[in-house]
């Protein structure tokens, strides 16, 4: 996830604006997965947008932007574990818009060096309630 990303690349970047500024982003997008849980509902729509969106464009690599989305996910409810067959279903709710999770599934689909680590993260992601 984000407090996991290798910073020696952005602390290695020539410019020191650019290392400060990807170093706020990322500990933005931190921040805001930190209040995700706790944040009113009625602004946890549009905060996991924003974060989906944020990801998407600030990620280092396709498998950060997986992480967080799946961590999104999992924070409002999205990833739900059914006991009794064993299997991962997805649920944009109220709280994720259906573009993201569309979005969401076009990035595993396109990427299928991903798709094995994904499904295996579904599936620990979602039993662990």
């Amino acid at each position: 996830m984000w407090r996991d990303f290798d910073s020696t690349a952005v602390i290695s970047h020539p410019c020191p604006h650019a290392r400060r500024r990807a170093l706020e982003r990322i500990a933005a997008v931190r921040e805001l997965l930190a209040f995700l849980e706790v944040a009113d509902n009625k602004f946890k729509l549009g905060m996991t947008t924003q974060i989906c969106l944020a990801a998407k464009r600030l990620a280092p690599n396709k498998q950060q932007h997986i992480d967080t989305v799946l961590r999104v996910l999992k924070r409002v409810g999205g990833l739900v574990f059914c006991p009794f067959c064993w299997l991962t279903s997805w649920e944009a709710g109220d709280y994720v818009r259906e573009e993201i999770l569309s979005a969401f599934i076009r990035l595993v689909m396109h990427t299928p060096e991903l798709q094995h680590y994904t499904v295996e993260e579904l599936f620990w992601r979602s039993r662990r309630m």
